[in-house]
């Protein structure tokens, strides 16, 4: 699958941009929010303009992957959770990526090979309009990261997979031997692409992981410059703060982030450690203590704040139920699911906005964003922004 990735709009001022992104059968603009096969996700974002990117997450375990070389049951179970995720989707037309997770695991560097291989022989088994990334990192050692990589990119080349750049969190030298691995391999093979560069915020996002995030935007610059094509940046992990439950109201910073060059956020699927202690004390704590995104603001809040007479309708309008329902119920799930479905399909909804501002080209997008009063407070993700674009720009690209 090969995209058509066409510049739409951009701005001076700030890192916002939208592409017009054609594949076979599907369409979109960006700025845009991936969806995730999950029951929030399905509830949330039900506009069919939005639902075009479908992100596949596989989390991995190491002893389980190498115990697949002997057990052919475990081969299956493996084979139909892939299988399961992807059908979720099998009706929808759009962009269907798979990214590889490899969690809480300790890497045996003499088996790194073996996991790099079997990981690739699994993913290659299905359809060809599903796009692989290289595999993402989380808690484990990083001796034998590189090896197994190498033997996944070997495999995934003979076999023909198409697969896209992911760049873990991991450390910088590492990060940049990731980088320059998979340049090799896509000057050798066709298969590799570089229309999409993905990055793993785990858990956070652009704007906290700075150093991380202009990195990235260097690297991208320079492959747009030497490839003469556009890429899109695509946010694995991203949330508004990592750890959002010590405060009452948080910046968006999910959002802000697509001032600052990413064009495609992906949802969050990591929790964030925390000690047993804060834990009991977090379950203890009433439901109206979770927050939900107020875009008038930029601005996650507490739900038991909510003024704003429009959230409160739309809330009701979007699960036809009474808020103070919501936050009356004693089924913490349930409401979980809800309010995760609200924030996400409101930020899908303002992706689609910012698009429209950018390319209508009226509007000056850091005019715009200095208006919500979350962000105007937030001094340091204002420095950082202006880092990223000073870092974008500028004629030194070192790394």
């Amino acid at each position: 699958m090969r995209l058509k990735i066409e510049l739409k709009g951009t701005s001076e001022s700030v890192l916002l941009r939208s592409f017009r992104v054609k594949g076979a059968g599907f369409e979109f603009l960006t700025p845009i929010r991936s969806i995730q096969p999950s029951r929030s996700d399905e509830i949330g974002i039900p506009y069919g303009d939005l639902r075009k990117i479908f992100e596949i997450y596989l989390s991995f375990r190491v002893d389980r992957l190498l115990k697949l070389s002997s057990s052919r049951e475990l081969e299956r179970y493996y084979e139909k959770y892939i299988q399961r995720k992807i059908n979720l989707f099998s009706d929808e037309r759009g962009l269907k990526i798979i990214i590889p997770s490899i969690e809480f695991s300790e890497i045996p560097k003499k088996k790194a090979e073996i996991l790099g291989t079997l990981l690739a022989d699994l993913l290659s088994l299905f359809n060809s309009d599903v796009i692989v990334t290289s595999p993402i990192f989380y808690r484990v050692n990083e001796e034998g990261i590189y090896e197994l990589l190498n033997a996944f990119y070997e495999n995934i080349a003979y076999l023909g997979k198409k697969i896209l750049l992911a760049i873990p969190e991991v450390s910088r030298d590492l990060r940049l031997n990731i980088f320059r691995l998979f340049s090799e391999y896509y000057n050798n093979y066709t298969n590799f692409l570089f229309d999409i560069v993905c990055v793993d915020y785990n858990g956070s996002n652009p704007i906290s992981k700075h150093s991380i995030h202009n990195m990235v935007l260097r690297l991208v610059k320079i492959i747009e410059t030497q490839l003469n094509q556009n890429i899109l940046l695509y946010g694995i992990n991203v949330k508004y703060s990592k750890f959002g439950q010590k405060y009452e109201r948080l910046p968006a910073r999910d959002i802000i982030s697509v001032f600052g060059g990413l064009d495609i956020v992906g949802p969050n699927h990591r929790r964030p450690v925390i000690s047993r202690d804060v834990a009991d004390i977090l379950k203890q704590k009433d439901l109206t203590e979770k927050k939900i995104l107020d875009l008038s603001q930029y601005a996650y809040i507490l739900i038991r704040e909510i003024e704003n007479r429009g959230i409160r309708e739309e809330l009701e309008k979007l699960f036809k139920v009474k808020i103070n329902e919501v936050i009356s119920t004693k089924n913490q799930r349930e409401f979980e699911i809800m309010l995760k479905a609200y924030n996400a399909e409101r930020l899908a909804v303002e992706l689609r906005n910012l698009s429209s501002i950018i390319r209508a080209n009226e509007i000056d997008p850091k005019e715009y964003l200095l208006s919500k009063s979350a962000i105007k407070q937030d001094k340091i993700a204002i420095r950082r922004l202006h880092n990223f674009i000073s870092t974008y720009n500028t004629e030194i690209l070192g790394t």
